[in-house]
């Protein structure tokens, strides 16, 4: 597998997902990727993403719980 950016073969690592939604920024550290060790580009499996959305989804009701404290 190469990089869509420079071409470069991907190793398997883990690499930082940061997302800002609804109000609030999320870091996840450490996802499992596929990084280049010439651009630093990461590449999320399919399976990796569909967690990072279920964990997004779950932050997302929890914020908007604490927004109905107000």
């Amino acid at each position: 597998m190469n990089c869509c950016h420079c071409r470069s073969g991907l190793n398997r690592g883990t690499a930082d997902y940061t997302g800002s939604r609804g109000g609030y920024l999320i870091v996840l550290r450490d996802v499992p990727a596929w990084t280049c060790p010439q651009c630093g580009e990461a590449l999320f499996e399919e399976s990796v993403v569909e967690r990072i959305q279920e964990v997004l989804a779950h932050i997302d009701e929890q914020a908007g719980r604490l927004r109905d404290v107000a």
